[in-house]
């Protein structure tokens, strides 16, 4: 991990999006551990082509990205609009999950292994969530600037 980088990150979520601290470090594990915080990175997986900080594989997902940004794809957007459809998806359609995220428990690295787990639904699902609760439970340990 970066930590640097993923406190950086971390930090812009509380900053600038309002985010409460323990959800800011869990979604920054979890773009950490997909993408490296690179918003502009596309790999290939199991799954098919991930893009982006938070990798968005499901074609469905993909197209309501599109929708939501303007007709402009998820390969031609940047950090900020990958950000916000993140959290637009937590407020809506992916309500649902987020709330069994949120039963994980509420502190920084129980809401990555959550978020991971319900949200995020990575092939190697419970490996995949520990690795996250311990960059989560890392992060937290690190100031706000």
């Amino acid at each position: 991990m970066h930590a640097e980088h993923a406190a950086d990150f971390r930090d812009t979520l509380i900053k600038k999006y309002g985010l409460p601290a323990p959800l800011a470090a869990a979604l920054a594990a979890n773009a950490e551990m997909e993408s490296g915080l690179d918003a502009s990175v596309t790999q290939s997986g199991k799954n098919g082509k991930g893009h982006g900080l938070f990798q968005l594989t499901d074609p469905a997902r993909k197209a309501s990205f599109k929708q939501f940004n303007g007709g402009k794809s998820l390969e031609k957007s940047n950090a900020d609009q990958q950000i916000k459809y993140q959290l637009y998806e937590l407020a809506n359609s992916e309500q649902r999950t987020f709330a069994l995220a949120q039963r994980v428990g509420s502190d920084a690295a129980s809401l990555a292994a959550g978020y991971s787990y319900y949200v995020v639904r990575p092939k190697k699902n419970f490996r995949d969530s520990a690795d996250r609760y311990a960059v989560a439970r890392a992060l937290a340990k690190i100031p706000i600037k």
